[in-house]
């Protein structure tokens, strides 16, 4: 393992793991702090949740690095899949796609919800939130269920790829495919990708249409206090699709043999993690209740804080006299 290997290994953990501790405190905070008015949205947030803690996990799991060689496409991991085997690693990869697809697509449903919501008047049951979040994960689960046949014998893939680039994988995890123009290959290749400016036509479309919305109807300064919140989100989120842009970038460069850089085959799934993270910041920050949840924990704990210097003060001060 390289010293840019080990780099990118204690990055992986230096995200991924506030990645997990923010999925799961937006989690308990949407068990024990939603009001009553949010308890239908609260849904789709701990759908995304969800989705963004299987991300992390998934990712640290796995700790992928993507190289494209002409119609090949290879992958080491560098996780905990590692003591597992390669095709360990491969299935937790697949999980990566899954998680990745869904975390952008239930990113829409929520932008739809959101005008929805502003256009009617009035919220969506549970049950039906909860139906449709389950349609919506059907493509991405569907997908990494038929990739995660697609991938070739290791010891086939790994002199293929020591030809191609002289890399050296001694004790690495190898997998991937021989070629990309198998279908199911392709087809998920094309789903990835193709998700990416889907959600994103989406969320823009939504936002557009809200941004209209808002600026002709009669509101109350308190209700237009909480759309100005609301815009805010929307624009901030609808940002997230760009990390997937940015990554399909790195990888198409790479495939099609512009550029090729050890560097730039960690960065693909490196910067992929960032959206997780990303994601459930911006949940608890924007969504008001959640955000007050927070910060009554932090205030809570401050005065505690402070009172046991007081204590430790005091009785240094009692001891000093005696």
């Amino acid at each position: 393992m390289s010293k840019e290997d080990k780099l990118f290994l204690l990055l992986h953990h230096i995200v991924e793991t506030p990645g997990i501790i923010l999925s799961i405190t937006l989690l308990v905070i949407i068990t024990r702090s939603t009001p009553p008015w949010l308890k239908s949205y609260s849904i789709l947030i701990g759908n995304s949740a969800l989705t963004d803690l299987i991300a992390c996990l998934v990712n640290m799991f796995v700790m992928q690095r993507m190289i494209p060689v002409h119609l090949s496409l290879f992958y080491i991991s560098y996780g905990y899949c590692t003591f597992f085997g390669p095709r360990v690693c491969y299935l937790g990869y697949c999980t990566v796609v899954y998680a990745m697809t869904d975390g952008l697509y239930s990113l829409a449903i929520s932008f739809l919800y959101r005008y929805y919501v502003l256009i009617h008047s009035g919220s969506i049951k549970k049950g039906t939130l909860l139906l449709i979040c389950f349609l919506v994960s059907t493509p991405s689960i569907m997908s990494s269920i038929t990739f995660s046949t697609c991938d070739d014998d290791p010891a086939v893939l790994r002199p293929l790829l020591t030809s191609a680039l002289n890399y050296n994988l001694t004790n690495l995890q190898v997998s991937g495919h021989i070629t990309i123009l198998k279908f199911w290959t392709m087809y998920t290749i094309t789903f990835t990708i193709g998700c990416t400016g889907v959600s994103y036509m989406i969320m823009f479309w939504c936002r557009r249409r809200v941004l209209m919305a808002l600026s002709i109807m009669d509101l109350s300064p308190k209700t237009r206090a909480i759309h100005r919140e609301l815009r805010m989100a929307l624009t901030v989120q609808s940002l997230l699709p760009l990390v997937l842009v940015f990554c399909a970038s790195l990888y198409g460069i790479q495939q099609m043999g512009i550029v090729h850089s050890p560097t730039f085959e960690h960065l693909i799934y490196y910067i992929v993690a960032f959206q997780p993270v990303l994601s459930p910041i911006f949940s608890i920050y924007f969504v008001r209740p959640y955000r007050e949840s927070v910060l009554k924990l932090v205030n809570r704990w401050k005065p505690q804080k402070k009172s046991l210097v007081s204590v430790s003060n005091t009785a240094a001060t009692s001891s000093g006299v005696g």
